[in-house]
């Protein structure tokens, strides 16, 4: 099977989700850890909209963030992106089958990083596993001859 974008996202999103209890609290103020928050503290994985080409739009728009240590933070509606965003937790246990099935899908080893088309709104996943790193671009525009 020929390894797609909505492929590798759809592994990621099933297996960041399905695999893994949330311990959630909504976000009405910065979570605890906010402020310990450094720059290089990148999250290992991470989803969110760049731009949506359209005016009045507020991207960028997070779908969710993962840390190594299990710092969560999510949209807290995920058919609507927006900036209304929970945080939480998940055990070390998840991160590491997280971790082991980004690793499965064959997402380090894509030829093409982005794949876009003039004006759609643009997608992008970031995982960060240390010594394996990758960025994805790629627009959500359907159409009849896609």
């Amino acid at each position: 099977m020929k390894l797609t974008y909505r492929i590798v996202v759809g592994y990621v999103a099933c297996f960041a989700i399905a695999s893994c209890t949330f311990i959630s609290t909504a976000l009405s103020a910065d979570p605890p850890w906010a402020d310990s928050l450094k720059d290089s503290d990148r999250p290992m994985l991470a989803l969110w909209r760049s731009t949506e080409h359209r005016p009045g739009s507020e991207a960028p728009y997070l779908r969710f963030a993962i840390w190594e240590d299990g710092r969560v933070l999510y949209a807290n509606d995920p058919s609507n992106w927006g900036h209304d965003l929970l945080h939480g937790t998940v055990s070390v246990a998840c991160v590491q089958r997280i971790k082991s099935a980004l690793v499965d899908t064959g997402v380090f080893s894509l030829a093409g990083t982005c794949y876009l088309v003039p004006s759609a709104p643009i997608d992008c996943v970031m995982i960060d596993l240390g010594d394996k790193q990758q960025m994805l671009h790629w627009d959500e525009l359907e159409s009849a001859s896609t």
